[in-house]
């Protein structure tokens, strides 16, 4: 019996009849992740979360409607990104992987530049943190042909 080798690479076509559903399913669970997330550094640990107004670029507290939109906007850019690649390229999911990590460790540029105390800082990079991993997992998870 001679021996046989498979490939077990996992496929990088991108399923669009799926993307819609998962950017929805990624927005959703990014959106309570770092509700829980904003919750737990606002209320328990009583950090105090700022970030710049668009409008006046002065200091201003956080509030829990920023959290949702900073946090559902990304999934249907990643998604769109995603489906970008699946028309543009041979490796999505490697490429979408690779500027994922590369844009997520940009993102932390904008916390650590701010005037706010190290506690802000890691809380919110962790909520950047949770959106990258949200979005990516639950794109790659289910949006493989």
């Amino acid at each position: 019996m001679a021996a046989q080798t498979a490939n077990y690479a996992p496929s990088e076509a991108v399923a669009n009849n799926r993307l819609l559903s998962s950017a929805v399913i990624a927005a959703l669970i990014v959106a309570v992740l770092n509700s829980i997330l904003f919750f737990i550094a606002t209320g328990v640990l009583n950090i105090e979360l700022l970030a710049p107004n668009p409008m006046t670029n002065e200091l201003a507290p956080i509030n829990i409607v920023m959290v949702i939109g900073s946090s559902v906007i990304p999934a249907f850019v990643g998604t769109g990104l995603l489906w970008a690649l699946g028309r543009f390229t041979r490796r999505p999911f490697t490429v979408f992987i690779v500027i994922s990590v590369v844009f997520t460790l940009l993102s932390f540029g904008g916390p650590f530049a701010l005037p706010i105390t190290t506690a802000g800082k890691l809380a919110l990079s962790l909520m950047h943190i949770v959106t990258a991993a949200s979005i990516v997992g639950v794109l790659s998870a289910r949006v493989r042909a």
